[in-house]
């Protein structure tokens, strides 16, 4: 087998044999006028060279290294083997230069491989958005001497003097820098009202509907006005649209827009419905926009993860879990369609059966992605220790589809076992018979997959906590909207604790619900303050994806 052979299905791993082959190639048409006995002691010292320095050539596995760590360019080992072949084709053969040779290659290997590791290690800790930046300060350092101040269009500043984020004035400077992470806030604000609504307390049940109805009407309110936000900055400024899409942070906070409708789903058909009893239409009202969410919910799970795959540019040591974000919405979708399912199985049970058969289908989307997802995490924490510090709460990010999913999975198998009797009677209008015991089949499954997504979620919740004190130790966090990750994924997990709690009648769930929530609500606090404060200075509203665009604001 040829070299081009081991390495051809390897692009960018090109042999590299071939370059040594070259030099000594190019070495020997430049020795034409040497004697004959030079050549041959030439040929001699690389014929002894080969042998001696067979087990200091880069290996295959060191070079795919470089590749995947973006070291392709970098200076190469075998640069010294070509000009070190070309040199000692002149000289006679010795074995104390050929050790000096062999002893510079592996310190020149040795200091390579360590530059390797460090750079690993500097990425891997650092921000992506102080990535950007020192990219385009190389960039503009190295392009001062060929382009003139007044050629270069003015860029939006994403950090003032004083080392902080620019501060925004005006509703239109905060509509260009409105991102989708903003609908994070109405995903944390409106699960307050389904936790409260889920309590298993009978005594307080009724007291807690009308918090839960404040939280929702303001969920409500804000996501409206964020809808707004959203639409004017593409309306205004369309070429910002494929910036969103194209950056590789940015671009997964998209799936936030649906979830934040989802949660207000939920809660009218919950509250409206079930709680202050005011009739079928607001159910119906609220499908109506389930259908809604489950389109953008998929658009999502397939549009952002495309865009991911094909525009932009990600390395692994870079990897987050918000890449979550734009598989969880299919998850919540499901979990949503459950509930309403379950209000319509007496008067629409037709109707009920084709949201959780929907439900289940767009369940298998999300779910088993997102696990593929934590394995990748997981992974990459590993490799590389913890996420940068102002991303450093992402590590809370898979409470989400633990929680969801568990929930989602518990709540269809018990609409199934409700439903399928109903619908399996041959005078029914679906006649459906074959499906009467399924039902419990579907039960049991979706209880044995809650627990163990509930257990999943826990080691992720004590791995995320370890997490946090360890930073907090080494200084004060920063706050920024990625702290809104810490709301709605520990709420998921609280409510496929409460799911859990019911069906297994169990105290001590009951009371690590209640825990859950009480420390929920005590985390919305201590988020919204800084969030209102920030959002009125304007220093919250920061776009990283408009860095490069030549437009002022």
């Amino acid at each position: 087998m040829t070299s081009n052979q081991v390495y051809q299905d390897a692009p960018g791993l090109e042999a590299q044999r071939d370059v040594m082959a070259a030099a000594h190639e190019h070495g020997h048409a430049d020795q034409d006028d040497v004697a004959p006995t030079q050549l041959e002691a030439g040929r001699v010292e690389a014929a002894a060279d080969d042998e001696f320095g067979m087990e200091d050539a880069e290996t295959y596995g060191e070079r795919l290294t470089r590749v995947l760590t973006g070291e392709a360019e970098a200076t190469q080992p075998s640069s010294a083997q070509k000009d070190g072949g070309s040199n000692r084709a002149r000289a006679k053969p010795t074995l104390m230069r050929r050790r000096k040779v062999d002893t510079k290659r592996k310190a020149s290997k040795a200091a390579w491989r360590t530059g390797v590791r460090q750079r690993a290690e500097e990425l891997a800790r650092t921000a992506d958005s102080e990535k950007a930046t020192t990219a385009r300060t190389q960039s503009g350092e190295s392009g001062t001497s060929s382009t003139q101040a007044s050629d270069v269009p003015m860029r939006i500043k994403m950090v003032g003097e004083d080392g902080k984020p620019m501060r925004r004035h005006g509703i239109r400077e905060r509509v260009l820098h409105f991102t989708p992470s903003w609908f994070s806030v109405t995903m944390g604000t409106g699960v307050i009202a389904t936790l409260l609504n889920l309590l298993p307390w009978p005594s307080i049940h009724a007291g807690l509907r009308y918090p839960a109805a404040v939280f929702l009407l303001a969920d409500i309110v804000i996501f409206i006005v964020f809808l707004c936000a959203f639409l004017a900055r593409y309306v205004m400024y369309p070429e910002v649209l494929p910036l969103t899409i194209k950056h590789p942070q940015k671009s997964m906070f998209l799936g936030t827009l649906p979830m934040g409708l989802i949660t207000i789903v939920s809660g009218i058909a919950q509250l409206g419905t079930v709680e202050f009893g005011l009739g079928m239409g607001f159910a119906l009202a609220a499908s109506g926009m389930w259908w809604a969410c489950v389109v953008l919910s998929l658009l999502t799970s397939v549009g952002v993860p495309f865009s991911m795959m094909t525009y932009q540019k990600h390395y692994f040591e870079g990897i987050t879990a918000a890449l979550l974000l734009p598989i969880v919405p299919p998850i919540t979708a499901a979990a949503t369609g459950s509930v309403l399912a379950e209000i319509f199985i007496e008067r629409y049970p037709t109707y009920a059966f084709t949201i959780m058969v929907v439900s289940y289908l767009v369940l298998g989307i999300g779910l088993p992605l997102a696990l593929l997802i934590q394995v990748l995490y997981f992974q990459r924490l590993l490799l590389f220790n913890s996420p940068p510090r102002d991303v450093i709460i992402s590590v809370f990010l898979p409470l989400g589809p633990c929680g969801q999913g568990g929930y989602a999975c518990l709540h269809l198998g018990r609409v199934a076992l409700q439903l399928f009797p109903v619908i399996s009677v041959p005078a029914s209008s679906s006649g459906v018979p074959q499906l009467f015991s399924v039902g419990q089949a579907l039960y049991g499954a979706g209880l044995i997959s809650a627990m163990m997504l509930f257990g999943l979620g826990m080691w992720w919740l004590v791995i995320g906590v370890c997490t946090i004190v360890r930073e907090l130790s080494h200084g004060k966090l920063g706050f920024n909207m990625g702290w809104w990750g810490l709301t709605f994924p520990s709420a998921s997990l609280a409510i496929c604790t409460a799911s859990l709690a019911v069906e297994l009648d169990s105290l001590a769930l009951k009371i690590t619900y209640t825990a859950l929530v009480v420390a929920n609500i005590a985390l919305w606090t201590y988020v919204a303050i800084p969030t209102v404060r920030g959002a009125w200075t304007g220093r919250l509203f920061s776009a990283p994806c408009l860095a490069d665009l030549p437009l002022k604001p």
